[in-house]
């Protein structure tokens, strides 16, 4: 097996022959434009020769072994890339299956929008009234407190003076009794204590 055939280059080597001359005769060139700017000489020899073949060689190496690498990995994207248009096919089907109860669930939900926001209006109407009624019960409960307020007011007010007429009372004897039926015309202080 010869070299060509070890490199994989057998049918590129007469085109990567002269690859390899317009390299060299490039380098040449720009060896005399160095010089003549700058003024400085750059020797081409073989060996600078020999070190591109090697510097090929390398990275020919390199790319033989990368790109079958490369090569799988592409295989491998291709090959998700096919099952992810099988998943999106099926996926497709589902949804032209689905599409008639997507939109025979739409109608439902337009409905039952409808019925909501009739009922949220009811609803709207009803706390209106609840809170106009709970507006006029707020001002009866403000009526009654205040009455509240004042009947205890009065009732402490008028509870010293009933201790006093119950020991007032206690105090009555038979004797006070008699005398006050033997009047004739009582006073009206009288009159209106018997009334009580």
């Amino acid at each position: 097996m010869n070299n060509n055939e070890q490199l994989g280059i057998g049918e590129w080597h007469e085109n990567l022959a002269n690859i390899a001359v317009e390299i060299h005769t490039n380098c040449i060139d720009y060896a005399d434009r160095y010089y003549d700017e700058l003024k400085r000489k750059y020797y081409i020899t073989p060996t600078s020769y020999l070190e591109l073949m090697k510097l090929y060689i390398n990275f020919m190496t390199t790319q033989q072994t990368f790109i079958p690498l490369k090569i799988k990995k592409y295989e491998i994207g291709l090959e998700r890339l096919a099952e992810t248009n099988e998943k999106v096919a099926g996926l497709q089907k589902q949804i032209i299956e689905f599409q008639p109860i997507l939109e025979e669930n739409s109608k439902a939900n337009a409905i039952l929008k409808e019925d909501l926001e009739e009922k949220n209006k009811i609803a709207v109407e009803t706390e209106a009234v609840v809170s106009a009624e709970a507006a006029e019960i707020q001002e009866v409960r403000d009526d009654v407190d205040k009455m509240k307020r004042q009947c205890e007011n009065d009732l402490g007010e008028a509870l010293p003076a009933l201790h006093r007429a119950q020991q007032a009372a206690q105090n009555i004897d038979k004797s006070h009794i008699a005398e006050v039926k033997a009047m004739k015309a009582p006073s009206a202080q009288i009159r209106m204590v018997c009334a009580a």
